[in-house]
């Protein structure tokens, strides 16, 4: 692993998307209006924040494998 930091990175963006594709279904439709709007939009944030996570994860994973060594914490 070269980076702790983008493995980091990676989780807390990935699970972001994960929360915000998730809230969507979670969420009664006819509960309340305007937190279904909201989750509407976090379903289509979601996206962008996996995209980051994927893209965190290929740095990282292009940094190991080229040998790169970890920064000392």
């Amino acid at each position: 692993m070269a980076s702790p930091a983008l493995v980091e990175a990676s989780f807390w963006l990935g699970n972001g998307a994960v929360i915000s594709r998730v809230l969507l279904y979670v969420l009664p439709a006819g509960w309340w209006p305007p937190l279904h709007d909201a989750a509407r939009l976090a379903f289509a944030f979601s996206g962008l924040l996996g995209m980051a996570a994927v893209a965190c994860l290929a740095r990282n994973l292009w940094r190991t494998a080229r040998g790169e060594a970890a920064a000392s914490a």
